[in-house]
């Protein structure tokens, strides 16, 4: 294309010539202008289609200080220092964007391209150029600039040319990176890798080099950067390579996304996830169907089906046919309607084997609360089932056993006790006081025989929880202590001590087991009445903070320090071997504590020895 002055003229190719007129119509349309600039003298030609542009009269914008003062203020510095370089240093092309007040105050956006032009003839230098109009590309980049700045997504951007990284979300930034941010202006492009950690740089920087040579055209990873903390957050690095017009790779640009909290939730859900593959508990998810969408490896252990056998297969598979349909219909009813089902079943192996679970089974629900899937959390009990079978025959069998033993003993001894009765009365004045303390002997060593077998047959019965106790409301004192009181003071007279009973003036009743209350008075008296020779036996209560208290206290031989800890332990007794005083078993103070613990009591001691013994039951009122 040749530029002449008259529009009919054709070159000798004859190919259309462009005139002057038409060129500037062409640059009118296109919102572009003309200027020159003249140093030293300063004097600025503009085109009048810019100064319109621009809302001023012909004879206004012909001095550059005219036209500086029209600079935004942003923009001052750098355009003028563009400028004075270009004259300064000559270089090649002059090539700024700035922003110049209109007449009516507003801005208008303006690249100006221009070179000097060289004078032959004048020492004064020309730079002569175009402007454009940009400033609805401006608004444009500007607003989808605002539009970035308010979202959590870092916009960079990797200049090839230059070798800078421009970040252009600087709010997410800083919040990323905290104060490092002041150091991550104009960063080269070692500088921005730097911030990554190692093992993710060396990554980044092989897509990049990918990128620049063509190799793919965009790239997505995890990678972890470090805050002015020093602390790894990850975020999601995208990177994409772009083209100028002649499709030469100008830039890299990209975003970063903070995904940290992303990552931690991650972190704790492979977790939890961990946890449940290598539980020894047994965890299903099903649809609402009963469909199998999860099982972890010890389900597969203990029904030893494999994952193609039971997943996306109903549950039902495993089923033993040994459970009633209406203890399914309860465990639907119970699920369907978002309810937790606690249970126990019988399921089968594969290979026909029973086994036993106890399951808890909770609804999943969706943000519409509504049941979407059902999470089944079980043991296999199937040893502890085989170990209560056995255990449970072997109490029967130990029953069973106590209960003969306890009628082959008490049968002879019963009658032995019983024909002593009659011989004794039998022969009436016959025999003299010696015979008649061998005669109680006798009466005393099966008495003696029969409370051993009771206080065997108690504890192993308290042991195997076989006990099933009646709580009932008592007046305490008229219907548990006064009766013994009455027993126990004929008792001390035969004897020959002294023994007293304090009650209080007002009943009070509590709400206990008749026979296992009574039995701790009754071991508790029969020891104090062992151990104290001699003196005074006791027995009181009262009220004190809400509790009632009964107190059984002796002036008795007492009980050593060393021996205090021991003191309610089964079969134990200080004096013990040949060389004991006393009678006994150690059962009794043992089976009191038993006791204490079935009515919520409890029980204290304090002794020493050579001075007696005071035993504290405290019941709750």
């Amino acid at each position: 294309m040749y530029i002449a002055d008259d529009k009919s003229k054709l070159n000798t190719e004859g190919t259309p010539v462009l005139n002057i007129t038409s060129l500037f119509n062409l640059f009118y349309s296109a919102n572009i202008s003309t200027w020159s600039l003249e140093f030293p003298t300063a004097i600025l030609k503009i085109s009048k289609e810019k100064k319109e542009a621009l809302g001023y009269p012909i004879n206004k914008l012909n001095h550059y200080v005219e036209f500086t003062d029209l600079l935004h203020p942003d923009d001052y510095e750098s355009t003028v220092k563009a400028l004075t370089d270009h004259i300064e240093k000559s270089k090649n092309v002059f090539d700024s964007t700035y922003r110049l007040r209109k007449a009516d105050g507003t801005y208008l956006w303006v690249r100006d391209i221009g070179m000097m032009i060289p004078s032959v003839n004048s020492k004064n230098k020309l730079i002569q150029g175009i402007s454009y109009d940009i400033t609805s590309t401006m608004e444009s980049i500007q607003k989808y600039k605002k539009i970035i700045d308010h979202t959590d997504t870092i916009v960079w951007e990797y200049n090839l040319k230059s070798g800078n990284v421009s970040i252009y979300n600087e709010s997410s930034w800083k919040e990323l990176l905290g104060n490092l941010f002041n150091k991550t202006n104009n960063l080269t492009i070692n500088e921005f890798l730097e911030l990554f950690h190692e093992k993710e740089k060396q990554i980044i920087e092989s897509e990049i080099f990918k990128l620049r040579g063509g190799i793919k055209n965009s790239s997505s990873l995890e990678a972890r950067i470090y805050d002015d903390k020093s602390e790894a957050i990850w975020v999601k690095f995208k990177s994409k390579i772009i083209s100028d017009t002649n499709h030469n790779f100008e830039k890299i640009t990209g975003t970063i996304t903070n995904i940290n909290e992303l990552k931690k939730m991650e972190f704790e859900k492979q977790k939890l996830l961990s946890a449940v593959e290598q539980s020894n508990s047994i965890f299903v998810i099903t649809d609402t169907n009963g469909i199998v969408e999860y099982a972890n490896p010890k389900f597969f252990d203990s029904t030893s089906y494999s994952s193609e056998e039971i997943l996306n297969k109903k549950i039902s598979v495993i089923n033993s046919g040994l459970m009633s349909k209406e203890f399914y219909k309860d465990l639907w009813t119970t699920i369907k309607s978002g309810n937790t089902w606690r249970g126990e079943f019988i399921n089968r192996k594969k290979n026909g084997e029973l086994f036993y679970e106890k399951a808890v089974i909770s609804a999943i629900k969706n943000e519409n609360d509504e049941v979407v899937r059902y999470f089944q959390v079980s043991e296999d009990i199937t040893e502890l089932k085989k170990t209560q079978q056995i255990a449970v025959s072997n109490e029967k069998v130990k029953s069973e056993f106590l209960a003969q033993m306890s009628h082959e003993i008490r049968t002879p001894v019963n009658v032995l006790l019983t024909f002593s009765s009659l011989i004794e009365m039998e022969l009436g004045d016959k025999i003299d006081n010696e015979i008649l303390d061998q005669f109680r002997i006798m009466r005393r060593a099966g008495k003696r025989l029969i409370r051993t077998v009771d206080l065997i047959l108690n504890m192993s019965e308290i042991h195997a929880g076989a006990y099933k106790p009646q709580f009932k409301f008592l007046n305490f004192e008229s219907q548990i202590l006064e009766p013994l009181a009455d027993e126990y003071k004929l008792l001390a007279k035969e004897k020959g001590i002294s023994f007293v009973y304090k009650k209080l003036s007002q009943q009070n009743k509590l709400f206990i087991d008749e026979y296992t209350v009574t039995q701790i008075f009754i071991n508790l008296l029969d020891n104090a009445f062992k151990y104290t020779p001699s003196g005074e036996i006791s027995i009181s209560c009262r009220l004190e903070n809400s509790q009632f208290i009964v107190e059984v206290e002796d002036t008795g031989i007492g009980i050593s320090e060393e021996f205090k800890e021991n003191i309610f332990k089964p079969f134990s007794q200080e004096h013990t071997g040949y060389t004991r005083r006393f009678e006994g078993n150690g059962l009794g103070l043992a089976l009191v504590k038993e006791y204490c613990n079935i009515n919520n009591a409890s029980i204290k001691m304090n002794s020493k020895i050579g001075e007696g013994s005071k035993f504290s039951v405290v019941f709750k009122c």
